[in-house]
């Protein structure tokens, strides 16, 4: 872990501690209100909470204490990761070039990642969820992005990579 992730880890726990928010109960709208909050918090700086990479490190460090158990998760949340390696081995079969198959991975690692984020559960995934992942303003915690985004394709290369992984999930059951 960088220095900047471990200052924003410590950072977000310090505003937690200081707001008794128990560390089971962090989730993404927490992540919301850290980053909008009016930071007094010591040797921290409010110029911190503008820089979106910071808010990403606390999204991956928040998904770090959902993998560790640390953070409460409803079993009616979809957990899509591990359904990647069946999505991976299904879009090679179809044949798909390089770079579509690195495209449809990278966005279904992303909207996976979204969607734990958010705690959709999978009964809710459906065109309009797919448009609105298509649609977000990305600070998820992720590293599947390969680059800067081409203005016009982004949110439709978001929009076919989650549209072919809900789909896959549907025929799976």
């Amino acid at each position: 872990m960088s220095a900047g992730a471990l200052s924003a880890a410590r950072h977000f726990l310090k505003w937690a501690d200081d707001r008794r928010l128990a560390i089971k109960d962090l989730d993404a709208a927490a992540v919301g209100r850290f980053a909008r909050h009016r930071c007094r918090c010591g040797r921290y700086s409010a110029a911190q909470l503008r820089d979106p990479a910071y808010i990403t490190e606390v999204r991956r460090f928040l998904r770090y204490l959902g993998d560790a158990g640390h953070v409460a998760i409803p079993d009616e949340v979809a957990r899509l990761g591990p359904h990647l390696a069946g999505f991976s081995a299904w879009l090679a079969g179809q044949g798909y070039g390089k770079v579509t198959y690195n495209s449809r991975m990278s966005q279904a690692r992303h909207f996976a990642e979204w969607a734990l984020q958010r705690r959709i559960p999978a009964s809710h995934m459906d065109h309009d969820l797919i448009e609105q992942f298509a649609h977000h303003d990305c600070q998820c915690g992720i590293k599947t992005k390969r680059g800067k985004r081409v203005e016009g394709t982004g949110n439709k290369d978001r929009r076919r990579g989650a549209r072919a992984f809900v789909s896959f999930l549907r025929e799976e059951g």
